[in-house]
């Protein structure tokens, strides 16, 4: 009796653990493989797949979300003459959100996404790769996203007495709640990420700051 009741145990430990393994491993997505894709959150990979380079051929993909979807790019490295358009829809048919040729790409959201490549009529060699994470992010009932106060300067965080400021992956993904600089400095970072830091100089003379990123994200300043 005590030994069924063990291996019971056992057995739904085990499970358990095959579950929650499952539930951090990220979904991964792959443009051009299908025309529609319904995502919810995960990795985003160009028509070469998780292992290959980005095939110079052209592809339309729309993804579909639940809830709000917004798109970030860590790797856009696309042949010379290529180009990737975005559109807000099911189709090209709705609004451009634009026209893309290097890495320089702001947060786009949406909860239905068209992504448009048109491939280059003389490829070169090189690493071309398009890769991105995609999630799901609701609203609240008027209809913005939710923003960590810090992503806005008025929620600026103050910095004193040699603090040590800890931005962690991940945290801030978004302009905030007020659209700073939208398409030029602070919306053409990749991950489109913003936090604002305030601090109030005790004396005159030099001002230096010493920043240490962490992994291969590319960080502006």
């Amino acid at each position: 009796m005590n030994f069924r009741k063990s291996a019971t145990a056992l057995l739904c430990f085990l499970a358990s653990s095959i579950y929650g393994f499952a539930q951090l491993l990220p979904n991964e997505y792959t443009l051009g493989k299908e025309r529609h894709l319904h995502v919810t959150q995960g990795v985003l990979y160009d028509n070469g797949g998780k292992n290959s380079e980005l095939k110079n051929e052209y592809f339309i993909t729309t993804l579909h979300g639940e809830n709000q979807l917004e798109v970030y790019f860590e790797t856009f490295n696309i042949p010379d003459g290529a180009s990737l358009k975005v559109y807000r829809g099911k189709d090209t048919d709705g609004e451009l959100l634009g026209i893309f040729h290097d890495a320089k790409i702001p947060n786009l959201k949406g909860k239905i996404l068209t992504f448009e490549f048109f491939p280059s009529k003389h490829l070169a060699k090189g690493n071309y790769k398009i890769r991105g994470q995609v999630k799901s992010t609701p609203q609240e009932k008027s209809g913005a996203a939710r923003s960590q106060p810090a992503s806005d300067c008025v929620g600026a965080i103050p910095l004193c007495q040699n603090l040590t400021a800890v931005a962690l992956g991940g945290l801030y993904t978004d302009l905030g709640a007020v659209n700073d600089d939208d398409g030029s400095c602070y919306g053409g970072t990749g991950s489109g990420g913003s936090v604002w830091y305030s601090f109030q100089p005790q004396a005159n003379g030099a001002l230096d700051f010493t920043i240490t990123p962490t992994g291969s994200t590319d960080y502006d300043f």
